[in-house]
C-alpha cells in the first residue's frame, strides 16, 4: 500500500523523468521568475551579488539572502514548524539532483510509503514531483500571499507520522536553490531537513540526457553524441580553465567561481541552449560532481549529517537495500519523519533498465576529451565523499568510475 497511486505518480515507469504539469504549477506560482534549466526561455541565472565575486559571498564562500528571501523564509518557518492536525505537511526530505539519474525512482519509491502525502495542484488535476521553489526568484517584494502559494501546495495533516518530500533534480545545479534552503532558515543546520542525491556514471548520464532533448523535439536525431562532444568540450576546457584563473584571484572562496558554476554563468549562450547554443551542452556540464557537491559544503551545510549521496545503478535495482546500506535510512529519512519500518519490500525497482550501461566506441579525439573532462573536473570527487560526507570507502567504491574510466556511455558516432 502507499500514499500515492501509481497511476496518479507525476513520472511514466522507466525512468523518464518528467516535469508533467509544470505549466500548471507556473501559473499557481504566478508572480515567480523561474531559474530552471529547462523552461525553454530566456533567463537571467547571473549571480544576484557582485557579478566580480568579491563582495557577494561571506567568509567561506556562503552567499548571503536577500532581505525579501529572508522574510519568505520567516513566513514559511512559522507556518511549518506546526505540526498539529490541520497544518500543512512541509517537506522535510528533499531531493536535489541529479537529472537523469533516478530521481524519479526515488520519488515513486517513497511515494508507495503509506506515510507519504504528495503535494499537489490546486485543483487536484495531479501530484507534483518536482515542486521547484527554490528555483524561483520572485519579482517585486516577497509578501505573504504569495508564498503561501508555496504551502497551499502541500496537503494539511491528517494524522501524525506522515511526511512530503520535494523531489527536484535542478536544485543541485542552480544557482538560487542552496541560498534559498540555508540562507534564509528554511533548513537550516540544527533542523530535521534531509538531503538526497542520486548520481551516475557522467558520461551515461550525458547520454540519457541528450536522449531527453531528442524526445523533447528541441534537436532531432541529427545531433548526435558525437557531434556534441566535438562542440561542447572545448568550450568546456576553455571556461574550466578561465575559471581555475579567476578563482584563484579572489580574496575569499566563492562557489560560484567552481567550474561547473562559472560556466553556467559566464558562457551561458555558447553551451545552453535555452541562451542560443547549437548544442545541448549542459549535458556535460551536470556531470562535474564535485563542484556540485562542493557548493553545498561551502554554503554551511552539514552534510556528514544531513546529506546522503546513492550511486544511480544500485539505487534503482533495490531503492530498500540502498537505505539500509551505510545507514542511509536513518541518517536521511529517519530525521525528516520517515518510519523505515513502513518502507516498500526489497525488491527491484523496476526501472533498472532505463539506466543501464550502453556500449560506447569513442574515438580517440573524443576520448580524450571527454577523459579529460571528468577525470580532472571530477579529481576531488573522493576527498570529497570521504573528507566532507563522511562515506566509508565501501561506499564511495561504485563512485570511483566516476573521474576514472569512460566505460559504459552510449554511442559516440
Amino acid at each position: 500500500s502507499g500514499g500515492v497511486p501509481s497511476e496518479t505518480s507525476p513520472a511514466s515507469g522507466g525512468g523518464t523523468e518528467t516535469n508533467q504539469g509544470k505549466g500548471d504549477l507556473n501559473t499557481a506560482l504566478a508572480g515567480w521568475e523561474e531559474d530552471d534549466d529547462d523552461v525553454g526561455e530566456e533567463i537571467d541565472d547571473t549571480p544576484d551579488d557582485d557579478k566580480d565575486g568579491d563582495e557577494g559571498s561571506d567568509e567561506g564562500g556562503k552567499t548571503r539572502p536577500s532581505l525579501e528571501e529572508v522574510e519568505a523564509a520567516r513566513y514559511i518557518r512559522r507556518v511549518c514548524i506546526n505540526k498539529e492536525m490541520g497544518a500543512p505537511v512541509c517537506p522535510q526530505l528533499f531531493v536535489l539532483g541529479c537529472k537523469k539519474c533516478g530521481t524519479t525512482t526515488m520519488w515513486k519509491y517513497l511515494s508507495f510509503h503509506e506515510d507519504f502525502v504528495a503535494p499537489k495542484f490546486e485543483d487536484g488535476s495531479g501530484y507534483i514531483k518536482e515542486v521547484a521553489y527554490f528555483l524561483l526568484k520572485q519579482k517585486g517584494d516577497l509578501a505573504e500571499n504569495a508564498v503561501e502559494k508555496y504551502v497551499k501546495i502541500f496537503p494539511t495533516r491528517e494524522r501524525q507520522g506522515q511526511f512530503s518530500m520535494d523531489a527536484t533534480p535542478t536544485y543541485m545545479t542552480s544557482f538560487r536553490a542552496s541560498k534559498m534552503m540555508t540562507g534564509t532558515g528554511i533548513a537550516p543546520t540544527g533542523s530535521s531537513a534531509r538531503f538526497m542525491m542520486v548520481l551516475r556514471n557522467p558520461v551515461d548520464r550525458a547520454y540519457s540526457d541528450l536522449e531527453w532533448y531528442h524526445r523533447r523535439g528541441e534537436f532531432n536525431e541529427s545531433t548526435t553524441f558525437g557531434a556534441a562532444i566535438d562542440y561542447c568540450l572545448p568550450i568546456l576546457r576553455t571556461c574550466r580553465e578561465e575559471a581555475n584563473v579567476a578563482r584563484a584571484k579572489l580574496k575569499q572562496p566563492d562557489w560560484r567561481f567552481l567550474p561547473a558554476f562559472y560556466c553556467k554563468w559566464k558562457y551561458r549562450s555558447k553551451l545552453y541552449p535555452v541562451s542560443g547554443s547549437p548544442y545541448p551542452c549542459d549535458i556535460f556540464l551536470r556531470g562535474l560532481y564535485a563542484d556540485q557537491l562542493q557548493r553545498w559544503v561551502m554554503e554551511g551545510y552539514n552534510v556528514k549529517e544531513e546529506f546522503c549521496v546513492f550511486e544511480t545503478e544500485k539505487f534503482v535495482h533495490n531503492p530498500r537495500r540502498a537505505f539500509e546500506t551505510g545507514n542511509a535510512g536513518k541518517k536521511c529519512l529517519e530525521p525528516a519523519g520517515v518510519d523505515l519500518e513502513k518502507l516498500e519490500p526489497s525488491t527491484d525497482s523496476g526501472n533498472a533498465h532505463a539506466y543501464a550501461k550502453v556500449d560506447v566506441h569513442f574515438p580517440n579525439a573524443r576520448g580524450r576529451l571527454m577523459a579529460q573532462l571528468y577525470s580532472e573536473g571530477n579529481k576531488d570527487f573522493d576527498t570529497i565523499l570521504s573528507d566532507s560526507f563522511g562515506m566509508s570507502e565501501e561506499e564511495i567504491a561504485p563512485f570511483k568510475p566516476f573521474s576514472r574510466s569512460l566505460e559504459g556511455a552510449g554511442n559516440a558516432t
